[in-house]
């Protein structure tokens, strides 16, 4: 039997170490985005158009992709072009069934989180998606019950082209800068101002996709992790100085 410790025990507990606050981004770090709307734009036209789906289905992505928050948008300009007034409730019905059966977490997303929790680590989502959909992407993923605050671009003017949702999280988490941890896929938006809050920055390699290198240099996150359970180690063991933090970054991604 293989017993593993993420950290120093203190009363049959995994002691918590430098980290007393995590955020984190929420599409394409907690959930995957892309996956599961091109299965519904797939299943949509599946039903809607069954003898020749493509056209339709490239319609769809194209138009939901344009403006991914209101996919109910997509459809009435899809319908109206392919003439599939006839065919849309069905299809609607059908697709959706479709996208929440494919919106889960990535492997590793709850198991990291219960630890976390364990350990008595507040947690936080600072997302730049719209308060409902979010709160709609939390609960169908039964996510909601970990954080503490959600943050979205509905609370703050820019969302995280500025510091300003990073600290609000803070404030209402009552936490140092210095003390917290950011996980997001997106260096511009996810590592910049964490790194210059002071925070500690992870880049969320797992959903990144192909970004390229040059944007893993330039934002200089303090780590990169490859899967969710390397969040572990990193919020409940012992961290590495600032300057082995930079040493790192810069020997591992540049």
């Amino acid at each position: 039997m293989v017993v593993e410790v993420l950290g120093p025990v203190v009363d049959g507990m995994p002691a918590r170490n430098d980290i007393d606050v995590a955020l984190f981004d929420l599409d394409n770090t907690l959930i995957p985005f892309l996956g599961p709307l091109r299965r519904w734009a797939q299943a949509w036209a599946d039903e809607a158009h069954p003898e020749g789906p493509d056209p339709v289905r490239e319609a769809l992505l194209d138009v939901t992709l344009d403006d991914a928050e209101d996919p109910k948008r997509a459809i009435r300009v899809v319908t109206d072009r392919f003439d599939l007034h006839d065919e849309a409730p069905e299809a609607t019905e059908r697709a959706q069934q479709v996208y929440w059966r494919a919106l889960t977490p990535y492997p590793g997303i709850r198991g990291t989180l219960a630890r976390l929790a364990s350990a008595e680590v507040p947690m936080g989502v600072v997302t730049d998606a719209p308060r409902e959909p979010a709160a709609v992407r939390l609960s169908a993923t039964q996510l909601t019950r970990f954080f503490d605050v959600v943050v979205t671009r509905d609370d703050t003017d820019g969302g995280k082209t500025s510091p300003r949702p990073f600290h609000l999280a803070l404030d209402v988490l009552d936490a140092d800068p210095e003390q917290a941890m950011m996980v997001g896929d997106w260096p511009a938006f996810d590592v910049r101002w964490p790194s210059r809050l002071g925070m500690v920055s992870v880049l969320a390699a797992w959903g990144t996709g192909a970004l390229p290198e040059h944007a893993r240099c330039k934002a200089q996150p303090t780590h990169e992790a490859e899967n969710p359970r390397e969040l572990r180690s990193i919020a409940l063991d012992e961290m590495p100085t600032a300057a082995e933090r930079r040493e790192t970054v810069q020997a591992g991604l540049c």
